[in-house]
């Protein structure tokens, strides 16, 4: 059971899958009445106020009259997490996302960067963790852009550990294997909770799994 972690590509992907799942409801239901001005999703991630004819999300309409609606998305409540914050900017680049969204019955393409602020008693490390599991070693870290070539685990690779009470609290970032699991790979392990962001880790190799975390044989995270 995965009880306390948070993948972010992980934060990145999450997002934009997040930005279109959130327009769905919106967009498949007609049952919005035009009175209903600045509606707000949970956390608000979004709002939604009137629009116009020339300037709209997404339309309904009761049969007889088009109400036109406008999303608006808030980059600022955009991450769960205080090391994140994101911005729209004017086109891709460094750290960005794209989102499609609905816009005057077409497509509209959207830009958001996010900028991670490293906590001041978090050390930042380059170099893998080959199997030496302390709280030294994995805890306080930010682990960035490791490239493993060779082996699963770009970042921690963990192997026949076994201790429910030790917890991993670090962030990982940019880090990759041509194997399985950007940032930890877990072989025959037991460990309690996995807290951290997980930004833009990547399993590169066709076959390869957990772009973040790969969970294998008989291994377990706070169970």
């Amino acid at each position: 059971m995965l009880k306390k972690y948070v993948i972010k590509r992980d934060e990145s992907m999450a997002l934009k899958a997040m930005a279109l799942a959130a327009f769905a409801p919106l967009l498949l239901n007609n049952s919005v009445q035009a009175e209903e001005n600045n509606i707000s999703s949970t956390g608000g991630l979004y709002t939604v106020t009137k629009g116009n004819s020339s300037d709209y999300t997404y339309t309904t309409t009761d049969g007889t009259t088009t109400s036109y609606w406008k999303v608006n998305i808030n980059a600022d409540k955009m991450s769960a997490s205080d090391r994140l914050t994101w911005q729209e900017v004017e086109s891709s680049g460094t750290n960005t996302i794209k989102v499609t969204i609905p816009s005057n019955g077409a497509t509209v393409d959207k830009y958001y960067q996010y900028t991670y602020t490293k906590p001041e008693n978090y050390e930042s490390v380059s170099t893998r963790v080959n199997n030496a599991i302390t709280d030294s070693a994995v805890n306080n870290k930010l682990f960035e852009n490791i490239t493993e070539r060779n082996n699963s685990g770009a970042a921690v690779y963990m192997k026949n550990f076994n201790d429910t009470n030790f917890d991993i609290n670090s962030d990982f970032r940019g880090n990759t294997t041509k194997k399985d699991a950007g940032a930890i790979y877990m072989y025959n392990s037991k460990i309690g909770d996995i807290i951290g962001n997980y930004i833009n880790n990547n399993a590169r190799y066709d076959t390869g799994n957990g772009g973040a975390i790969e969970v294998t044989y008989r291994s377990n995270i706070n169970n």
